[in-house]
Order: structure tokens, then C-alpha cells, then sequence
């Protein structure tokens, strides 16, 4: 396999596994067929970020447009001097940035981990096959998202991560689907307003940057690709685009803002995380880790740069990731309900992340974003392990499971040895 075909050999393996999983006639089968699918994109992660690591001339980008449509102009551009360009193409594809790649190799992990609780803790049960096919699907659609060269798959992949996050979390409660339905398609229609907004205000002076030779991009600038935007937003910031000023970036950056924190739950939507964490078996570590934590970060992440040219909205997101990172370990600390306790680690992480890239660090946004899924994966494993085996589900009854297990903790001979503490050979008791 040449490198270069890694990145959508990364975006089609999940379907693949799916597409396995339909030719077995046994639910174990079907489960492992979306298994190899899950570990094969692993694989081919692993080899997409080591090839971007060593900055391969053919690991950069490649977008397949598939359908293109004229624009009607008016009358969004009666208002402003903003002059849309005259179609518009809509195309699937990834962009190999550093951050991203890191991200997808992330989500690829979080799913083989998630699916290997899944398939050991429901293997006796008729919904194993269609749990495993949604969390491949779930693990497609971060990978879109993480992978993103562009807008409309940034707001694709957001969109179904939503809607496969809400009937994963339907497995284990139907109010908690419901919630995690209502926040993500606010979210995500936030996200759709951004987006259009986006395209407006700058789509025309992205065509108009690349036809004139200003900012030359190897990109179609037509489908709203962030490497043809990034100079654009650099302009405006500075004055140098026409019609367009600081309160169309602050705009910009608000509304995007707004949509990855909803979506990441931070405060006041912090109860999203308690949503996720109640889907059956590893499918709520996998929520938790890559629809709490790695694509609203990947979101933030792919508009960084408007995100610290816009006015105010760095401090927002310093200010917003304190809160939620401080009130998540408050709710961990009061948490009795082990499974709802790794949510709100998983939460206070995520509220450092936001942090993070407020503060100009991508690379620690990206750090913490792995801590989520990895801390929150050992957290949710542990949590199920316990209410499976000891029926285990609260904090207090720690202790009687601490004594089951003692047993197999100690060796034989030293759990079973309950000597009499030795008498002190001086002073006598007599004499004491």
C-alpha cells in the first residue's frame, strides 16, 4: 500500500468492517468482523502518522469532489461588498495536519478498546452486532471530523458523531439518548450556522485570493477548505480584506465556539457527560472519550486560527475551560455512582483542553485529549468490570468488594496466616 493512500484507507476501513459483519451468521462473527475493521484502521492510523511524522512529500491532502452546484447570489451579497463565488463543491477527503492525524490515531485506538469491553461484556446478548456496528460508525465519524480538509466534512462528521452517540447512549437509557440527541443537534445547528456564515462572508474572497494569485492554495477553494481559509482570516484580521472586519471573525469564532463547547459539555451542560456515561457496557467509555472529548476538540482545533484572531474569544474558552475543569473534579469528588465518577474526570480533562487552546497550546489541547480517552477508558473498564462480576455500582461498597477480592490479591498462605502480634520482651507487663 503506497503511504499516500493511508488517510482514506483510514476513512473507508470502518465501513468495510461493517460491510464484514453482514456476511457472518452468528452474532460473534458479525462482532468480530467489525473488530478487524477496527483494528485494521488502528493500523492504518499508526502508519498515516508515522509517515506524516517524517513529513512524506505524498502525505498532505486529497479531497474527491462529488457533486457541484451553482450558487444563486443573491441576495446574500446585496448587503455587503462580500461576492460569493459562483458554485459551490461538496467533496469527502483528509487533510494530513500534525494535530489531526494525532487525533485520528486517537479515536482508531479508543474504538478497539471500546469494542474489546463490548464484545467480552455483552457476548451472551442479541445486541452485541448492531453495538459493535454503531461504534464503528461512531469511530468513522471522528475520523471524518478529525480529518477534516474542510468545512462541510467537519459539520458531516459532527453531525452523524451526534446521531450515533445519541443511539449508543439509547442502549442504556432512553432520557439519556433523548439528551444527548437535544444537545447535539443544537450543537450542530449552531455549527451549520457557523459554516454558512463562514461561507458568505469569506468563500467569495477565498475564490477571489486564488484566482488573483494573492494566497495561492493547491486546495479547491470552493468547498470551504481550511487551508485556503487560514490566510483569508489572517487578512481580514489585519484590514486587508474588503467588507470584511473583526466583528465578522468575532462572530465567526462565537458561533464555533459555541458549538464544540455544547458539545463537549461544558458548563451549564455538564449533565451531557452523565448522559453519555449510562450506554451500555465499553460503549460509555467510547462516548465519553472520543464524542466528549476528541471531536470537540478536533472542531476548536481545525478553526485555531480564527479562534485567537477573533476579539474575546480566547479568553472565552480560558475562562469557560477553568469552570468546567474545576466543576467536574467538584462532581467527581461527590460522586458515589463509579460509572457517572469517570464522566466527570473525563469532563474536568476536557474543560483543560478547552483551556488550552484559549491559551495558545494546541499541542497540550491535543495531550489532554488523549488523557481523556485514555483516563476515562481505564476508569469506565474498571466501573463495568466491578458491576459485572461483584454487582458493584457505588463508591461505598468499595470495601466488601475489596474483601471479595482479597483472596485472589495475597498468596494463599498469607491471606489464610493471622498471627498474634509479638508480645514486647521489655519491660515485663508485671512491671509496666
Amino acid at each position: 500500500m503506497k503511504v499516500f493512500l493511508a488517510g482514506w484507507v483510514v476513512l473507508l476501513l470502518p465501513l468495510g468492517g461493517i460491510a464484514l459483519s453482514y456476511l457472518s451468521e452468528t452474532r460473534r462473527g458479525s462482532a468480530l468482523g467489525v473488530a478487524i475493521g477496527g483494528w485494521l484502521t488502528l493500523g492504518a492510523s499508526l502508519v498515516l502518522l508515522a509517515a506524516t511524522v517524517a513529513h512524506h512529500q505524498h502525505v498532505t491532502g486529497s479531497t474527491i469532489t462529488f457533486w457541484t452546484f451553482s450558487v444563486t447570489q443573491s441576495p446574500f451579497n446585496s448587503a455587503t461588498a462580500t461576492l460569493l463565488p459562483a458554485y459551490f463543491q461538496v467533496g469527502v477527503g483528509y487533510a494530513a495536519t500534525s494535530y489531526g492525524v494525532i487525533l485520528a490515531s486517537l479515536v482508531a485506538a479508543a474504538v478497539v478498546l471500546g469494542q474489546a469491553q463490548i464484545m467480552a461484556q455483552l457476548r451472551a446478548s442479541s445486541q452485541l452486532p448492531t453495538v459493535m456496528r454503531l461504534s464503528a460508525l461512531l469511530g468513522l465519524s471522528a475520523e471524518l471530523v478529525a480529518l477534516a480538509p474542510g468545512l462541510f466534512q467537519l459539520l458531516l462528521g459532527f453531525g452523524l458523531a451526534g446521531l450515533v452517540a445519541a443511539m449508543l447512549a439509547g442502549s442504556g437509557s432512553g432520557r439519556a439518548a433523548r439528551r444527548v440527541y437535544l444537545v447535539w443537534s443544537g450543537s450542530g445547528a449552531v455549527l451549520l450556522l457557523a459554516v454558512a456564515f463562514v461561507y458568505v462572508k469569506f468563500a467569495g474572497q477565498v475564490a477571489l485570493a486564488a484566482t488573483t494569485g494573492k494566497h495561492p492554495s493547491t486546495q479547491t477553494p470552493y468547498g470551504l477548505n481550511l487551508e485556503a481559509l487560514y490566510p483569508i482570516w489572517t487578512a481580514a484580521h489585519h484590514g486587508g480584506v474588503r467588507g470584511v472586519g473583526g466583528r465578522t471573525l468575532t462572530i465567526s469564532a462565537v458561533l464555533f465556539l459555541v458549538a464544540a463547547a455544547a458539545a463537549a459539555g461544558q458548563a451549564p451542560l455538564q449533565g451531557l457527560w452523565r448522559a453519555l456515561a449510562v450506554a451500555r457496557s465499553g460503549a460509555g467509555a467510547l462516548l465519553q472519550g472520543v464524542v466528549g472529548g476528541v471531536v470537540p476538540v478536533a472542531v476548536l482545533l481545525a478553526v485555531y486560527p480564527l479562534l485567537h484572531l477573533a476579539s474575546g474569544a480566547a479568553p472565552a474558552l480560558v475562562g469557560l475551560g477553568a469552570v468546567t475543569a474545576v466543576l467536574g473534579a467538584v462532581l467527581a469528588v461527590g460522586e458515589r455512582q463509579l460509572r457517572p465518577f469517570a464522566g466527570w474526570v473525563g469532563l474536568s480533562q476536557t474543560g483543560m483542553a478547552v483551556m488550552a487552546v484559549g491559551l495558545g497550546a494546541p499541542a497540550a489541547a491535543t495531550a489532554m485529549a488523549v488523557a481523556t480517552v485514555l483516563v476515562v477508558a481505564a476508569l469506565s473498564a474498571t466501573a463495568a468490570r466491578l458491576e459485572h462480576d461483584l454487582r458493584v455500582r457505588t463508591v461505598d461498597r468499595l470495601g466488601a468488594a475489596w474483601r471479595q477480592a482479597r483472596p485472589a490479591a495475597f498468596p494463599r498462605g498469607l491471606s489464610a496466616c493471622r498471627c498474634a502480634p509479638a508480645a514486647s520482651p521489655w519491660p515485663p507487663a508485671a512491671t509496666r
